[in-house]
């Protein structure tokens, strides 16, 4: 492939198929959890789906796509930064889309940004709006979950080694108490 005009950066994509819940600490772990168990980080996937022939099951209709974190830089000297004025397109309109809903995020100078495209022929404003109201609301109640002092902080995941489920951490966590999360310190109560 030619890739000498192509600007931008590579990704790995693949398919997670995320569970629900009402209690938001157990989706976050559980989701936390699953995404941790993806082989490589998702790396070779493209390589099984397009060389092989092999295609997943189901097709998604919403596909979430997180950038990560940038600092925009205000320095007029860095080579490297986001431009202010208009982009234009960042693909064809007569491309196909694979995906009924299109969520692309990240997080800028602090700030999320999350850029929600759909097609007008399938859905009206009205409904995508009350939807990113509504993730809105969810993001709200996550962080809110995440906020309070009793919050699990860690997850089996973050013990690689210990090969521990979450009854196991569960155990750990009620024989000894509470353990801070990273960064943070306790008091025993003890002098040193």
């Amino acid at each position: 492939m030619d890739l000498s005009r192509t600007v931008g950066w590579f990704t790995c994509l693949y398919p997670v198929a995320l569970g629900g819940g009402t209690e938001p600490g157990r989706v976050l772990a559980d989701t936390k959890e699953m995404v941790r168990r993806v082989p490589r980080h998702g790396l070779g996937y493209g390589l099984l789906r397009h060389l092989s022939g092999w295609r997943p099951p189901a097709t998604a209709e919403i596909s979430f796509n997180y950038l990560g974190q940038a600092a925009t830089s205000h320095n007029a000297d860095d080579p490297f930064r986001f431009t202010e004025g208009p982009r234009g397109r960042a693909r064809s309109p007569e491309g196909d889309r694979l995906h009924l809903i299109e969520i692309l995020g990240r997080v800028a100078d602090g700030r999320l940004s999350l850029v929600w495209s759909y097609s007008d022929e399938i859905h009206d404003e009205a409904t995508i709006s009350g939807l990113a109201h509504r993730y809105i609301e969810v993001l709200g109640e996550l962080i809110d979950h995440c906020c309070r002092p009793e919050a699990d902080d860690y997850t089996p995941s973050d013990f690689p080694l210990a090969d521990l489920d979450h009854a196991a951490l569960d155990l750990i966590a009620q024989h000894f108490g509470s353990v801070s999360g990273p960064g943070e310190s306790t008091d025993s109560g003890g002098g040193s």
